[in-house]
């Protein structure tokens, strides 16, 4: 026998047939892709930089270059950070799907971004105590209205069933945007720009730091850096993409 909220889920495909997120052809499942879109995601396969999240360059090689080798050596003095882990490559329709996330106030695409991270975070086998999205700076937040890491952390919190926060680290310096600056100029633009707001929400804790993309993963390291000066316990980057 049904229970209520499957009863409630059948009424609603009924009255909204669900679509897929990114060419709203008619499938079977909410928050979801149809086959053919789900034919063109760029799945990150086995053999991933524990760094950066992005292929290595072979299964036995944890890094995908020197540079990722002694970021990590330089953050993992402590033995707390553990590994960063990107879903799928920054191409194609994940591309498009992120750029409506972030820019084009496409907020139903969300939860299926959610129900990839949960599946990463069950093949991981990994256990946290709490999500910390990555900051956006107070500036960006009212020009936008929302932070899309911050929605996408909520829902995410949902599947694995703990809790997320906004006031564990925040952003201070508004910076320039990652994208339209040079690798050299990406890994000075945040230098300074995080700051810890709640200390007693992340000591001896668990985390996962959740972003969507990681580029050149600048601003994963900045958090890091800041999140275990303050007494994480462990820290497990996740993301949606890694670009090429």
């Amino acid at each position: 026998m049904l229970n209520l909220k499957q009863i409630i889920s059948c009424i609603k495909n009924i009255l909204l047939p669900p679509i897929c997120c990114s060419c709203n052809t008619h499938i079977l499942l909410q928050h979801s892709l149809c086959k053919s879109c789900w034919s063109d995601i760029d799945f990150i396969s086995e053999g991933v930089c524990i760094m950066c999240g992005g292929q290595s360059k072979s299964y036995l090689q944890p890094y995908c270059s020197n540079y990722c080798m002694f970021a990590f050596s330089k953050l993992n003095t402590q033995n707390k950070f553990i590994t960063a882990k990107a879903i799928t490559l920054y191409s194609g329709i994940i591309k498009n799907l992120i750029f409506k996330l972030k820019y084009s106030d496409n907020l139903n695409i969300a939860p299926f971004f959610s129900k990839l991270l949960n599946q990463l975070y069950i093949k991981q086998e990994l256990h946290a105590d709490l999500i910390v999205p990555i900051p956006m700076h107070i500036k960006s937040i009212i020009q936008k209205q929302y932070n899309h890491t911050e929605i996408l952390a909520s829902h995410f919190a949902r599947y694995i069933k703990i809790p997320y926060s906004t006031k564990s680290i925040i952003k201070i310096r508004a910076t320039e945007k990652q994208g339209l600056l040079s690798r050299a100029k990406r890994l000075t633009n945040l230098s300074g720009a995080f700051k810890i707001y709640d200390a007693s929400l992340i000591k001896n804790k668990n985390l996962i730091l959740l972003d969507d993309v990681i580029t050149t993963s600048s601003t994963m390291r900045e958090c890091v850096k800041v999140l275990l000066k303050s007494g994480a316990k462990s820290i497990h980057v996740l993301a949606i993409a890694k670009t090429i």
